[in-house]
């Protein structure tokens, strides 16, 4: 009703409805968000200023992307799991008291296969956004100052984004804890303006 009421008006806001449903069960809906975002700003039918702003917003995607990958590959060196970190243990623990000069040196090769799985599963991630083109063109810009100045761009469009998230009370515990700190990460910026639409019941008990 409230989409409806909108298209009635010649100045209302550009409009992205992003259902994180739709999302969930094929990558991070962290990813689609930001995606979503910069390809709505970025459409041929808008202005200058939004598609200016749309390159601000990809270089700010960019920075956390990077940010992320190295938080993802320190929590993996302090364990991410707790099978993870008891299988490595049990490798190393073998080397050291293997019975046979033969056993020793199986459990000793697993241990380090296992953490040469790891470096490489991280590595590559790490590698292919420091070698991509743009890494180099961000690495001397702080995630801060990329959002400063895509709040500078944002301040200049002529129309504000409504960003539409629904069935936000469908989503899983840590689903629903993502998409709201994606809101409060980004809800200082201007005109980006979001309208949640869920069960509050189910949504207040959910990330407990």
């Amino acid at each position: 009703m409230v989409l409806e009421a909108l298209a009635e008006h010649k100045e209302s806001p550009a409009i992205l409805e992003f259902n994180p449903w739709n999302w969930a069960a094929q990558e991070k809906v962290s990813e689609a968000f930001y995606r979503e975002v910069q390809v709505s700003l970025g459409k041929k039918d808008v202005a200058d200023q939004a598609q200016q702003a749309a390159a601000k917003w990809r270089r700010y995607k960019e920075l956390l992307e990077i940010g992320g990958v190295f938080v993802e590959a320190t929590e993996w060196l302090v364990g991410t799991t707790l099978r993870d970190s008891l299988f490595l243990a049990l490798a190393i623990a073998g080397a050291v008291l293997g019975s046979t000069a033969r056993s020793k040196s199986l459990w000793v090769i697993t241990a380090a296969l296992f953490s040469l799985a790891a470096l490489v599963r991280f590595g590559n991630k790490v590698a292919g956004l420091i070698a991509d083109r743009k890494a180099a063109a961000i690495r001397k810009q702080t995630l801060q100052d990329a959002k400063i100045e895509l709040a500078v761009s944002l301040r200049e469009l002529q129309r504000p984004l409504l960003v539409v998230i629904d069935d936000i009370d469908r989503l899983s515990a840590n689903e629903i804890r993502e998409v709201v700190q994606l809101v409060k990460a980004n809800a200082s910026l201007p005109n980006l303006i979001y309208l949640l639409l869920f069960e509050r019941k189910v949504v207040e008990e959910g990330p407990q």
